[in-house]
């Protein structure tokens, strides 16, 4: 059989944790760049029952959100819309409110994004302006038919808050009088119509819900629930890693890479009191889609990404080379689409191969199991092993918190992962099976992650850019590590997500050497 050469480290130079460092420290501290459009009007409750706000973007695409009102759900109400990416203006915005389907009043405003801030545009739809009629290239607002643009500048700083709902008295119009700014003193029922936003431009809305709503302002992604007892039964399979992915493809790829690890959902509006921890920034890190929690895909990804572009694919030419692996084991399973405990252990292979040579990933491949990750070098006692389950075809487990693994480059850079609370999540697929959409998430403690770059270089050395490096993780945090929420602790970790997609294999019984690590920072 073969074996690929053991992993060797290079000494990167120091622009590779300025970069990281600097980077992470840019996008912490720079808010997102967002307009917060927030609606109210002085016209009774019942002459409305339905809002929309249609939004063309700088390409000319229109987006649009709906959402009804009524007693239970009342304006003021808001809606976020994110740039990231593209031309910042101009956007062209329509508020429509409507009766039984019917028009009756319409704003307009046509203004642009101001660069790393969040402004807010506040629209109040006027009794007085109902039936009122403006020349083209006019809108009805307090100072009657005049011009929709509005400089950036101009706009209000967002405060988080919702101003107070307008008195139902109906507002004159009048040439003198001005939108007033918005009240930091509001209610707490604060209702949001969702976030428009993707790559490049705006994207759709999801609807929102106020504190009276049952239903979440999102749906968290979450694994499925245990089934009920099963055959007890089982066996052993074994699944090689073809391709690890991490969300370097596009700047948004992390939104869709994991799971809701902390059981709300995030937005940069967020409250403090409504985090699991405390943020150095003062406000939450903003979830992917279903409430994914993978700070480590939308803030460190780009920094290291934007070093060195191609740094995580030359990790998966390590598997289709066969010079690292990893292998995950699934064993006490009665290998159907539902069992209620299986022990899923995650592997690291020094080496595999196919039957002529490197792996072929067609499930006749096999791999060599490293000592390190086996208790005592036994192939029966892996360290990183779980209990979980199968569900509906999709393979639950929890594994040890920092029980750890590694990536290796295939010219033998090395880096250690050590996640508080990894789960592994994958669909079945296929007859032989292998595993498709497969998830591993966590939570990467920083003094973990930190000490992973002592074995890359002494220029991350406690004496040289390890603070540097150390601060910037913790700007960017956006869990904790080990227990419960609390809002007044610190968050100490970045949530981490990755996908990948494993084949059938096999498993040598003879196990592998060690990976030799070299500590740049001894006695530090």
């Amino acid at each position: 059989m073969g074996r690929g050469p053991s992993p060797r480290r290079s000494r990167p130079s120091v622009s590779l944790v300025v970069a990281l460092a600097s980077a992470l420290v840019g996008c912490s501290e720079d808010s997102l760049t967002q307009l917060v459009v927030v609606v109210d009007s002085d016209l009774p409750g019942d002459a409305i029952d339905e809002l929309t706000i249609d939004v063309r973007a700088p390409t000319g695409t229109h987006y649009t959100a709906s959402l009804p009102v009524d007693a239970t759900r009342p304006l003021p109400a808001s809606v976020s819309l994110v740039h990231r990416g593209g031309p910042l203006g101009p956007l062209e915005i329509v508020v429509d409110a409507r009766r039984a389907s019917a028009t009756v009043v319409t704003r307009l405003v046509r203004t642009s994004f101001v660069r790393g801030e969040t402004r807010a545009w506040t629209v109040r739809l006027l009794g007085a302006c109902a039936g009122r009629a403006c020349d083209a290239g006019s809108t009805c607002g307090e100072r009657g038919c005049t011009s929709p643009d509005v400089e950036p500048a101009s706009l209000d700083r967002w405060t988080g808050r919702l101003p107070p709902p307008l008195s139902p008295e109906p507002v004159a119009l009048d040439a003198e009088v001005d939108g007033a700014p918005i009240d930091a003193s509001t209610r707490e029922d604060v209702r949001d119509l969702g976030a428009l936003g993707d790559a490049g431009d705006l994207g759709p809305a999801d609807a929102g819900h106020d504190a009276g709503d049952a239903a979440p302002a999102c749906v968290p992604r979450h694994p499925p629930e245990r089934p009920a007892s099963s055959d007890p039964s089982g066996s052993q399979r074994f699944f090689a890693i073809e391709r690890f992915d991490i969300g370097t493809g596009t700047g948004d790829a992390w939104r869709a890479i994991g799971l809701d690890l902390d059981d709300r959902c995030t937005t940069s509006e967020s409250e403090p009191d409504a985090l699991e921890c405390r943020t150095r920034v003062g406000a939450g890190h903003p979830d992917g889609d279903e409430g994914i929690d993978n700070q480590f895909g939308a803030a460190i990804i780009p920094a290291i990404t934007a070093f060195d572009p191609l740094l995580f694919e030359d990790f998966n030419t390590s598997f289709l080379r066969g010079t690292y692996g990893l292998v995950l084991s699934v064993s006490g399973w009665n290998l159907s689409s539902n069992d209620d405990a299986v022990v899923v252990a995650l592997l690291e292979a020094t080496s595999g191969y196919g039957p002529a040579g490197p792996p072929e990933h067609i499930g006749a491949d096999r791999w060599v199991i490293g000592t390190d990750s086996l208790i005592g070098g036994d192939l029966e006692r892996p360290l990183c092993s779980g209990s979980g389950y199968v569900a509906d075809g999709v393979v639950v487990a929890q594994l040890p918190s920092r029980c750890g693994f590694r990536i290796v480059s295939a010219d033998g850079n090395l880096v250690d992962v050590r996640l508080s609370r990894p789960t592994v999540m994958a669909t079945i697929e296929g007859r032989a099976p292998g595993f498709g959409d497969g998830l591993l998430v966590g939570r990467w403690r920083v003094s973990d992650f930190v000490d992973v770059f002592r074995y890359v270089s002494d220029v991350y050395c406690p004496d040289m850019l390890g603070p540097t490096l150390e601060m910037a993780l913790r700007t960017a945090s956006d869990v904790r590590a080990e227990g419960d929420a609390d809002p007044s602790a610190e968050c100490d970790a970045v949530s981490f997500g990755a996908r990948f997609r494993a084949g059938p294999a096999f498993v040598e019984p003879t196990v592998g050497p060690s990976f030799t690590e070299t500590d740049y920072c001894p006695g530090m």
